[in-house]
């Protein structure tokens, strides 16, 4: 390969099977292409291993080949399209907490940032301990709170602006149709869930486009710059087949609805600056409020959902999605 004399041909050190080696080589590849970005990645690193169905059975010989050659490829492909910043609301516990443990797994994301209400009582979030990690207050509900955490966010991420808004902090105000009616609760549900998260992006476009600004290509992802939206299948209309009396949903329904159709407005709003914007159900999850009888535990739902986020392209721009990147009907 040395003897190839060609000053295009550059040559970089890279053991696929090592997380750390993967990393650096993804500094150094982008320190070559710039702002370009890679057009093509060949995944051909691979092994064979010799072994046959009639020997003895060698668990660590059919991993091998298996981390080689299927796992390493994943894992190179998902480091490409790390974003640089990450930015999650409601982080303070639930899936928003769940979300900035799985980010801080991906050593490619250089900054997680975590807003709360109050972060200095956020126990579990001030246990974890990354340099990565910045924490933010932030009462969504507050447009002070919102302008006040912009300017701290700005000075965070600097030139290279917010790739990620994770709109994640939402309430459950308990309100169903045979009851005695109350515009306040209705509204707090709204202003919670839907109209402060139209507000947080709206303040937070100039540096989610300073981000997208940055890639010269046509590309949609989260590497670039992305508005992703946690919704719930209780604000498809399409999917409405139980009563609101168990979990007292009316109001919260109409608040995720709205949540449906501004994800798809800004999606089509964005579009000639190719910022993603899409929406997720995280499922039925073990939290404050899905309940003990949930189906899945916070982990496995923040984990489905980032590495669905990873996946997103032009074609989920707009989408509204499960955690495991199945369509949902608006």
């Amino acid at each position: 390969l040395k003897e190839i004399k060609d000053p295009r041909l550059k040559l970089v050190k890279l053991d696929v099977t090592n997380d750390d080696s993967i990393s650096q080589a993804y500094n150094e590849v982008e320190k070559i292409v710039g702002e370009r970005g890679l057009t093509v990645l060949v995944n051909n690193a691979g092994i064979l291993v010799r072994y046959a169905s009639d020997q003895k059975p060698n668990r660590s010989h059919i991993n091998e080949v298996l981390e080689t050659n299927a796992t390493s490829i994943v894992v190179l492909t998902q480091v490409s399209m790390a974003p640089y910043s990450v930015m999650v609301t409601g982080a303070n516990r639930g899936i928003g907490l769940g979300f900035v443990k799985e980010f801080l797994k991906n050593k490619d994301i250089q900054i997680v940032i975590a807003t709360a209400r109050k972060p200095n009582d956020a126990k579990e979030l001030n246990e974890i301990k990354n340099n990565r990690l910045k924490l933010l207050k932030l009462d969504v509900t507050c447009d002070c709170s919102i302008k006040s955490a912009y300017s701290e966010v700005e000075k965070i991420v600097g030139d290279k602006g917010l790739t990620v808004l994770v709109n994640n902090a939402g309430a459950l105000v308990r309100y169903v149709t045979d009851q005695k009616p109350n515009r306040a609760d209705i509204n707090k549900s709204l202003d919670t869930n839907a109209t402060s998260a139209v507000v947080l992006i709206q303040t937070f476009l100039p540096l989610l486009r300073k981000a997208a600004s940055q890639k010269k290509s046509d590309e949609y992802s989260v590497e670039r710059a992305a508005i992703l939206n946690i919704s719930s299948t209780g604000g498809s209309t399409g999917n409405i087949s139980m009563t609101t009396e168990r979990y007292g949903s009316l109001a919260y329904r109409m608040s995720k609805a709205a949540m449906n159709s501004f994800t798809k407005t800004m999606a089509v709003d964005l579009e000639p600056e190719h910022i993603l914007s899409t929406c997720f159900c995280p499922g039925w999850v073990k939290t404050d409020m899905g309940g003990s009888d949930a189906m899945l535990t916070i982990e496995q739902s923040a984990s489905d959902l980032v590495s669905s986020f990873l996946k997103l392209n032009e074609q989920h721009n707009g989408g509204f999605f499960t955690r495991n990147l199945e369509p949902i009907p608006y």
